[in-house]
């Protein structure tokens, strides 16, 4: 006479795995979170100074990095140009090129060393720095020193005049920030990351679910009806494991790492 009894177990292997998946979904928000917080307080608003620092560079040796003040520094998210000072480099002669460098908002985005002065050019130079930003982060700063558009020179003479008299300090040089703003929703690397999401997880829970079929199903062939009545339920007939085995393997099942 085979074996029947109602499978009183396989719902409450079915909650444990919620509550398994519940887990892994909580430590994720949590994360995300964290996350979510730190970026937040690195975030600009427009109209925002970014802070910035400058370090200087002459004859093999270097300055500290300085803060520099508001009015010298780039506005979040808008497009100005700015006279920046140049002080006298400590044991200036004039035969050594002298270089700065830059560090940018909050996230330090570092400038590397750029040449201002003994250019070896008769024009003035003027540094572009253009930032990249999105919604309300700054995400990349580059820079390079171009000659001073002569439209410029022609309104303000003496910035011409004193940048090449050797006694005249400190120099002025042009700063002119420019900003691009990228777009905050990126539609193919939303997709990639979605699609890459489903590559790496569909065969694992693929994996998880054939082993718990076989670990339920595994022993001899199962026949499956549905009864009537007061006795309506999902019953099972033949040679079968008993009830507490099958939880007792769903249950190693859930505990098991997935691979």
């Amino acid at each position: 006479m085979p074996t029947i009894f109602f499978i009183s177990t396989i719902p409450r292997a079915i909650a444990a795995m919620r509550r398994h998946l519940c887990d892994h979904v909580k430590s994720i928000l949590f994360f995300s979170f964290l996350t979510l917080l730190a970026s937040t307080s690195l975030a600009y608003r427009p109209g925002e100074i970014v802070p910035m620092s400058k370090a200087g560079q002459y004859h093999g040796s270097r300055t500290v990095w300085q803060d520099l003040i508001g009015r010298h520094c780039p506005i979040f998210a808008v497009n100005r140009e700015v006279l920046m000072p140049i002080a006298k480099p400590t044991g200036f002669t004039g035969a050594d090129p002298y270089k700065i460098s830059f560090q940018v908002g909050n996230e330090k985005f570092y400038i590397p060393w750029l040449l201002v002065l003994n250019r070896k050019s008769t024009e003035v130079p003027m540094i572009d720095v253009h930032l990249r930003y999105s919604g309300s982060d700054l995400h990349g700063v580059m820079a390079k020193v171009l000659d001073m558009p002569h439209h410029y020179i022609e309104v303000h003479e003496e910035i011409h005049k004193h940048f090449w008299d050797p006694e005249h300090w400190p120099k002025h040089i042009l700063v002119r920030y420019t900003w691009e703003e990228k777009s905050e929703i990126d539609v193919s690397a939303g997709f990639y990351v979605l699609f890459g999401s489903g590559v790496v997880k569909c065969p694992r829970w693929g994996r998880m679910i054939m082993r718990m079929r076989r670990n339920i199903l595994g022993c001899n062939r199962w026949e499956c009806f549905e009864g009537e009545g007061r006795s309506r339920g999902v019953y099972i007939r033949g040679a079968c494991p008993s009830p507490s085995r099958v939880e007792s393997c769903c249950n190693s099942l859930l505990k098991s790492p997935l691979q």
